[in-house]
């Protein structure tokens, strides 16, 4: 197992660099994000997720590799999926939960679908993409099929500094 390096970034002690370098990319990408917000309990198993992203219903758990407690997310969207907790808090039924890997590369929690940043036209936001369920933006509800959407991005750049 690799040893996380706890980093400050924005006045926030991040508990792994890769984190940090995940919340300078979500910034360069005008993402809003709020670092582990609240922490969770299910069958007995406790889960703090890394980022939410409010503004589009999203928790993104970033991991680098071989690093234990990557089922956690999974489960989470299990959970919520199969109606047993109809709504957490402030998130809807439709949250969308990622995991963030070392390379950028963003998929769906549980499942080897990649979750695309793209940018909607209409709104000139981004957002991460849940293609195999729906093209709609998730910030402006905005959709025509997928031509609203552009700068698709399969893999995300981490700045390797944070200054």
């Amino acid at each position: 197992m690799i040893k996380s390096i706890p980093t400050k970034y924005k006045g926030i002690i991040f508990r792994s660099l890769l984190e940090a370098r995940y919340a300078k990319t979500l910034d360069s990408y005008k993402i809003r994000w709020r670092y582990e917000v609240e922490g969770y309990e299910y069958d007995g198993i406790r889960y703090l997720p890394d980022f939410v992203l409010t503004d589009m219903n999203v928790l993104l758990e970033v991991k680098g590799p071989r690093i234990p407690g990557i089922e956690k997310p999974t489960n989470l969207r299990k959970l919520i999926e199969s109606g047993s907790i109809a709504q957490i808090n402030w998130w809807n039924p439709e949250v969308l939960i990622l995991v963030g890997d070392a390379n950028g590369v963003v998929t769906i929690a549980g499942i080897s679908e990649k979750a695309p940043l793209v940018k909607c036209q209409h709104c000139k936001r981004y957002f991460f993409l849940y293609e195999s369920r729906s093209y709609e933006c998730r910030l402006c509800g905005y959709s025509d099929g997928d031509h609203h959407l552009e700068e698709w991005i399969t893999q995300l750049v981490l700045p390797q500094g944070l200054t």
